[in-house]
């Protein structure tokens, strides 16, 4: 339940980014005062990812809820930091199949290729 809430959250945001709204109310781990937040992890990685102004270190974010917010959401089954990152790779890797069927070369080559810089 809690990852469809997530996934609905987000998609608003991501809405009302698209709709042209300047703030877009986040939280870490989607914590917020009520159900229904957007993670701030999540947002700011899809807002970058679809190409919106996003005024956030990403970075410094998810070291953030990994070290004050993760500890008391594990317990009822928020999504780890780690994975939001590697949700993120997959967006990446989804690129790169593309690539090479269209080029013929080997996607896991290119991947090998990619994570060695």
């Amino acid at each position: 339940m809690v990852m469809i809430t997530w996934a609905f959250a987000l998609i608003n945001s991501l809405k009302a980014a698209e709709l042209g709204y300047e703030y877009i109310d986040c939280s870490l781990q989607g914590m917020g005062r009520s159900s229904g937040n957007t993670s701030t992890e999540l947002f700011a990685i899809a807002a970058n990812k679809l190409g919106y102004p996003i005024d956030i270190d990403i970075k410094k974010v998810l070291k953030l809820s990994r070290r004050y917010v993760y500890p008391l959401s594990r317990k009822i089954n928020m999504i780890d930091t780690m994975c939001v990152i590697l949700a993120s790779i997959l967006v990446i890797c989804k690129t790169y199949i593309k690539f090479p069927e269209k080029y013929g070369v080997d996607p896991l080559s290119l991947i090998e290729e990619y994570t060695k810089k």
